[in-house]
């Protein structure tokens, strides 16, 4: 039997910051992605790598469920989850179109 755990179960969480890509996803030493809010990017840019990060659920009524928090600065950033990153490129497996049966091309028929 399997069962859904909700992510508010696993915070808080203790983690490291090992990158903040050009999208604005933070990248955690615990193999979770976050997306940090637009308006909080330039505040967690300065971050330095392996800075101690604690994830928590936002206070009441805010627009984003998360912040992460810089332990070492108590600074704190609106987070939300990120997709996981699949494959070495981190992106998604795209799929080539496949050719319905019965229907060929022109270049197929040459």
């Amino acid at each position: 039997m399997s069962r859904t755990v909700s992510l508010a179960a696993h915070v808080p969480l203790e983690t490291q910051l090992v990158n903040i890509n050009q999208a604005g996803i933070a990248d955690l030493a615990n193999g979770t992605r976050w997306r940090i809010a637009h308006w909080d990017l330039p505040l967690a840019r300065k971050w330095p790598i392996g800075a101690n990060v604690t994830l928590g659920p936002s206070d009441p009524g805010r627009l984003w469920a998360f912040k992460m928090t810089n332990a070492a600065k108590d600074e704190q950033v609106a987070v939300g989850r990120a997709a996981r990153k699949t494959g070495k490129t981190g992106r998604g497996t795209i799929t080539p179109p496949q050719k319905s049966a019965g229907r060929h091309h022109a270049a197929d028929r040459a």
